[in-house]
């Protein structure tokens, strides 16, 4: 035969156990102590430029060193890549920050994730062009890959590219 009934827990002494208080707490990281270097891909375009100013109010705020990364797919391109870097560095340098630029040679996508596990980055800042349908699944997106793969969180800055009167293309940026 069986019951249903309230189990009560006794202690030895045949009193009624009370369950242990639970009490948290909580530590609420100021930004400054959450992060430490951020990785910021680059291939030299301004939409991937478009991650930099999150990026350097973002190493500002928590006094962080900033890495940004070119990954080139041949070696001609290498020289080049390292010119684009030391400029993005010296402009980002010129505000303040602690920067340096690193240049890969490989896939895009493979060699953003290995320089973050490389460089053990905390979060990487990166660009994407918001495309979706049609357009996301001929070209792929980096920014989900890199996402999908990545040993850290990432923030993704969506930019896009528009065109004024005058013909002239700019870049908007949305965080």
């Amino acid at each position: 035969m069986y019951s249903l009934g309230v189990i009560n827990m006794l202690n030895l002494d045949g009193s009624k156990l009370r369950p242990p208080e639970r009490r948290f707490k909580a530590r609420i990281s100021e930004p400054k102590d959450m992060y430490d270097r951020f990785l910021v891909p680059l291939d030299g375009s301004p939409l991937a430029e478009c991650a930099c100013a999150p990026a350097a109010e973002l190493a500002r705020q928590c006094s962080a060193e900033i890495v940004f990364l070119r990954v080139c797919s041949d070696n001609s391109e290498l020289a080049a890549a390292v010119d684009y870097l030391e400029r993005v560095s010296r402009e980002a340098g010129r505000e303040g920050l602690k920067v340096r630029g690193e240049a890969y040679l490989g896939e895009s996508t493979s060699r953003i994730v290995e320089a973050a596990r490389e460089e053990a980055v905390d979060l990487i800042i990166m660009s994407s062009h918001g495309r979706t349908g049609l357009a996301r699944s001929v070209f792929g997106s980096v920014a989900e890959t890199v996402m999908r793969q990545s040993p850290c969180p990432v923030m993704v800055v969506r930019g896009g590219l528009s065109t004024g009167p005058d013909g002239a293309e700019s870049v908007e940026v949305a965080v």
